[in-house]
């Protein structure tokens, strides 16, 4: 299966504007886990966290909003990277994620 994310009518269709080596990349760098403990088994609060969910398309247009507001206003307002999968056709769900601090997170 292959979608075209170039369709200005189907703007949601790329990750709240990002062309899909733009998307590609970023969910790349974002499936590298990191290690959340410093030396001596602390728990590092700056350590980066990668929250995954499932979310409806109707879901995933809220998220984005026009022209990527809601989610590029979420970015500037935590400092997280956060990003919605792109469409498939036939598929319900798209892949919510968000990397950042924990209180990044969970803001």
């Amino acid at each position: 299966m292959s979608t075209t994310t170039t369709n200005p009518a189907n703007k949601d269709a790329n990750v709240a504007g990002l062309h899909d080596d733009q998307y590609d990349q970023e969910h790349y760098d974002l499936d590298h886990d990191h290690d959340h403990t410093r030396e001596g088994g602390e728990f590092d609060s700056e350590a980066p966290l990668t929250l995954r969910a499932l979310v409806t398309t109707k879901e995933a247009g809220v998220i984005i909003g026009k022209a990527g507001k809601n989610v590029a206003d979420l970015r500037d307002q935590t400092g997280v990277k956060a990003g919605v999968s792109k469409v498939v056709q036939g598929v319900h769900d798209r892949v919510l994620t968000v990397t950042g601090t924990i209180e990044g997170v969970a803001k």
